[in-house]
């Protein structure tokens, strides 16, 4: 089930401003793109916030990933968008279930293609030249993308965000997001030492260390290695397929 159900567009826009970047500018409307979180301004507006993202949102969960994406490219340079505003660090598409970030300079040259024709309309997703820019921009997305589940992955989005929608900020902090079966391993892992920590707690510092990790060995000897897991389920953030 999706984590904010069949609501209305502007709804989640509302929810996820709310939910996920209650300390930011979600109020700014640039051009035509749908959602924007910017570094709050000074009061008397002298400058131009600081965009930190520019995101397509999309109402329900059926929606593919990389077509959002490509309607976002196209809605931003069929526009120029970036001629009348500075270029955010991230460019982003959500749904009712998940939230993607890509890093804005992974797709740059594409705006400053001179053959390509940007007079199409960005929703539709049969147009020659929406094919032809999700074929470009399909392995920058799939190598440089970082998506999250607001349900699963909501302490490691939090983190992400923590970490890189900061004004000025150089690179970019990736937390680690391991998928959610090697996590939940992870966590009752360490319920498990936990719970050989508390019941040896009358010995010895060094006696309780030893105790456990005698534990912990019989612990990582059912959990497969990693040659086991999927190719799909390894790294270090939740894979676009």
């Amino acid at each position: 089930m999706a984590y904010y159900g069949n609501i209305l567009e502007e709804e989640l826009k509302n929810k996820v401003a709310k939910e996920w970047f209650p300390i930011y500018d979600t109020t700014q409307i640039i051009g035509k793109v749908d959602f924007c979180v910017a570094v709050p301004g000074d009061d008397l507006g002298l400058f131009e916030t600081e965009s930190l993202l520019w995101a397509e949102a999309k109402r329900g969960t059926d929606k593919d990933i990389y077509e959002s994406f490509v309607q976002l490219i196209l809605t931003i340079g069929r526009a120029r968008t970036f001629d009348n505003h500075l270029p955010p660090m991230f460019l982003g598409i959500f749904n009712a279930e998940k939230i993607g970030f890509l890093p804005y300079d992974a797709v740059l040259d594409v705006f400053y293609q001179n053959d390509f024709n940007w007079n199409v309309p960005p929703s539709n997703h049969y147009t020659k030249e929406f094919r032809q820019l999700l074929d470009i921009v399909k392995q920058p997305i799939k190598q440089g993308a970082m998506l999250y589940r607001f349900k699963d992955d909501g302490d490691e989005l939090r983190r992400f965000i923590r970490q890189n929608f900061i004004s000025g900020k150089r690179g970019i902090t990736n937390s680690p997001l391991l998928p959610r079966k090697e996590r939940q391993r992870e966590n009752e892992s360490r319920q498990h030492r936990s719970t050989i920590y508390r019941a040896h707690r009358h010995l010895t510092p060094e006696a309780q260390d030893s105790r456990c990790k005698d534990h912990s060995k019989s612990i990582r000897l059912r959990i497969p290695s990693e040659r086991n897991i999927p190719k799909t389920a390894k790294g270090r953030k939740s894979t676009i397929v």
